[in-house]
């Protein structure tokens, strides 16, 4: 096997990280896998307790709160929390 298969093997498994201090991935300071405190203590957002099966609380913006994505309005963001996370 040549060594970039090996590599990409180990990529896949999980043995190597893909990025080595890549910036986390995320939104105006919350990153993925942030605490639901994160969100919750910011008065920009409101949350709610979810029936869904992959969340127990949904976070939204409040209506009168708009943000942007690389200059472009964001009509509706959501954060999806199981257990806190």
């Amino acid at each position: 096997m040549s060594p970039r298969g090996v590599l990409g093997i180990a990529l896949l498994a999980g043995v190597i990280p893909p990025a080595v201090g890549a910036d986390a991935l995320g939104f105006k300071g919350v990153t993925l896998g942030s605490p639901l405190a994160r969100v919750a203590d910011d008065p920009r957002h409101v949350c709610y307790k979810a029936s869904a099966p992959g969340a127990d609380t949904v976070c939204a913006l409040r209506p009168q709160q708009r943000e942007t994505l690389a200059g472009a309005p964001v009509d509706t963001l959501f954060y999806f929390y199981l257990r806190g996370r």
